[in-house]
Formats: C-alpha cells, sequence, structure tokens
C-alpha cells in the first residue's frame, strides 16, 4: 500500500493525469494506488519516488529507525520540509538562500 503517495502527490500541485504522464502509466493506475486496491510494480515504484523527490521507504510509509528522512529531525522540521516541496523551484531557491546566510551570520 502507498500510504504517502496522495499526500506528496498533492504537496507537489500535481494531478494524478499530470504524475501518471510523468512516469509513463494510465491515470486510473495512480487512482488505484492511492485507493488501495492496487499496487506497482518495482519499477514504477521507483519512477514514483524518483518523480516526487522521496524515498520508496516514505511512499509506502516505512516509518523505521534506518529512515534518512526522518534520522534527527523534530516534527517540526519534517513539517517544514513538507512544506517547501509544496513552493515553486523559485521560491524554494529564495528559501535557500535565506536560510544559508543567517546560518553563516550565527
Amino acid at each position: 500500500m502507498l500510504a504517502n503517495l496522495k499526500a506528496i502527490r498533492l504537496s507537489h500541485n500535481l494531478s494524478q493525469e499530470k504524475l501518471a504522464s510523468m512516469i509513463g502509466i494510465s491515470q486510473q493506475a495512480i487512482q488505484k494506488y492511492e485507493a488501495g486496491t492496487s499496487e506497482p510494480d518495482l519499477e514504477n515504484l521507483k519512477r514514483l519516488a524518483a518523480s516526487l523527490n522521496c524515498s520508496v521507504d516514505y511512499l509506502i510509509g516505512y516509518n523505521g529507525s534506518t529512515d534518512s528522512f526522518s534520522i534527527g529531525l523534530s516534527d517540526r522540521e519534517k513539517e517544514l520540509l513538507v512544506d517547501l516541496r509544496k513552493l515553486s523551484s523559485y521560491d524554494r531557491k529564495a528559501i535557500e538562500q535565506i536560510v544559508s546566510q543567517l546560518a553563516k551570520a550565527k
């Protein structure tokens, strides 16, 4: 089951149709993955993760201690990263520059 597919798809402002087009499958396949009535094969799972800039572990809802996304991050830091992914690439770059400047000032 792809526990986080819909949430991360929406955080990237992608329709089911657009995501399906990005990885070369049908919109109906994405709908079935999100509904839990079908699961992708390994290649499509890897394509989904790459297209959504996340790990396969994240897509399937694995939260083990070896999940590199979670190691050392507070819940608030995780929330901020999810919010950052919702921004356009231009806005993300601006935020990255601000954070970098603030870190150098310390």
